[in-house]
């Protein structure tokens, strides 16, 4: 799984980028994506969004992020995602 985060100057090639995308991940804030895919997947994704942007004014963030955490903590009181969101 992998999460991509973008800062991308012109209108344009942000449309095309974020449509993108959506059409392989979710969308979990205005400019970030999380990804289901492996290594082998997700090349021929960031090689099509190097293709979109401009690599001297917009910036690409990729991040492998681990479905199954090593370690977890929780601190606080336990609470229903009820309670989280309002």
């Amino acid at each position: 799984m992998f999460l991509i985060a973008y800062d991308i100057s012109d209108p344009k090639r942000l449309r095309k980028s974020a449509k993108f995308l959506e059409s392989h991940g979710i969308r979990v804030q205005y400019s970030a994506f999380e990804l289901h895919l492996d290594r082998k997947e997700i090349a021929p994704i960031i090689d099509e969004l190097r293709k979109i942007i401009d690599e001297e004014e917009d910036r690409l963030y990729v991040y492998p992020i681990s479905e199954k955490p090593k370690h977890s903590r929780r601190r606080g009181k336990k609470s229903s995602i009820w309670e989280m969101i309002f």
